[in-house]
């Protein structure tokens, strides 16, 4: 995935080819993205900025899981399964989710899993002339 999105409404980003904004502009008018913004506006506003990844790990649900054996146990054993899971140890904690990690990730790569989306934090806006001209502008009034 590209570390940089571009977007032309300020909503829908798309992935940049570039890693700077003179390659990144020169590409979207290569590719023919800003046509319709140029013919009827006679220039376009990109919006450019730097994607941030959804990043997730097994070990991300180990509170979860501690919780559902917690309740399942009460569950079963009322008052008397109050304590189970209350005693686990940071080294048995550290192990655990270890293997969490280890199995999501697993699980990710054999279902060929990858998230697609992004966000983006911020971003900067460009006026681009016809020409392939652009510049920096601060507000979406050109």
């Amino acid at each position: 995935m590209s570390k940089y999105a571009f977007s032309i409404d300020g909503e829908r980003y798309y992935n940049a080819t570039g890693e700077v904004p003179e390659i990144i502009i020169k590409n979207i008018i290569n590719d023919g993205e800003l046509e319709y913004n140029f013919e009827k506006e006679g220039f376009a506003i990109v919006y450019i900025g730097e994607q941030d990844g959804y990043g997730d790990s097994g070990s991300d649900c180990y509170d979860t899981i501690i919780d559902h054996f917690t309740e399942a146990a009460y569950e079963h054993g009322r008052e008397y399964a109050e304590d189970y899971l209350s005693n686990i140890s940071e080294e048995s904690e550290k192990y655990l989710k270890e293997q969490l990690d280890k199995i999501w990730e697993e699980f990710k790569k054999i279902g060929n899993i990858e998230a697609t989306f992004f966000s983006i934090p911020s971003y900067k806006m460009y006026r681009v002339e016809i020409d392939g001209s652009f510049k920096e502008v601060l507000e979406d009034k050109a």
